[in-house]
């Protein structure tokens, strides 16, 4: 994409919902130096997303998750990998170093016959400049707030907010610190199995290293 269009590589976010709520928690963990921000909706981390992380510092989240959510249950499970959105939480904050005492604030109900109220609760870490915002559906479904489609696992759908307004206005508040930074991408190793007596060991590494930074080799 960059090679065919402008891109501004500073501006560069992630979001998805229900599986594309896990791929980006996934593409976050391993590939976050890539990203200015990230957003999740009826989703959750699993246990190896959570396993093979790599942070290179911290990342903005966004969380937005419904408690009577069916399909990926607020509390975690039914499988063993699942984790629930409050730990999916928990592991954001402390990622990003946040504090403690959140900022909580209650939408108004303006859609009664949606069934289902909002909480907004906003973490930040010491120098306010990385957020964890956690947007709590209290008897929301497995669904995107303010969603258009409807289908029968989606449960309430929340009319008191429109969540793609709400991940805009936290993603344009935010630019990538790392772009420049140098980063392995891939590595390989042959053969898989040596013979002591005299097999080769051969690694291959490709390495971006956009600003051309000083990169030494240790073997």
């Amino acid at each position: 994409l960059e090679a065919h269009y402008d891109i501004d590589t500073n501006r560069i976010y992630c979001c998805g919902a229900s599986n594309g709520s896990m791929m980006t928690y996934k593409i976050s963990c391993q590939l976050g130096h890539r990203f200015a921000a990230g957003a999740s909706v009826a989703g959750v981390l699993l246990d190896p997303i959570a396993a093979n992380y790599s942070f290179v510092g911290s990342l903005p989240m966004l969380i937005c998750n419904g408690t009577n959510d069916g399909t990926v249950y607020y509390s975690g499970g039914p499988e063993p990998m699942m984790w629930s959105a409050e730990q999916t939480l928990n592991f954001w904050t402390q990622n990003n170093n946040c504090m403690l005492d959140p900022d909580t604030v209650s939408f108004a109900d303006t859609c009664t016959t949606d069934f289902c109220t909002v909480k907004k609760i906003s973490y930040s870490d010491s120098s306010n400049n990385v957020r964890v915002v956690f947007y709590k559906v209290n008897n929301g479904g497995h669904s995107w707030p303010q969603q258009a489609c409807t289908f029968p696992s989606a449960g309430n759908i929340n009319r008191d907010i429109n969540m793609s307004v709400e991940i805009w206005n936290f993603f344009k508040h935010y630019t990538n610190p790392y772009t420049t930074i140098a980063y392995g991408k891939t590595i390989d190793v042959y053969p898989k199995y040596l013979i002591h007596q005299g097999d080769t060991l051969s690694v291959i590494a490709s390495v971006t290293n956009p600003a051309n930074h000083k990169v030494s080799l240790f073997t």
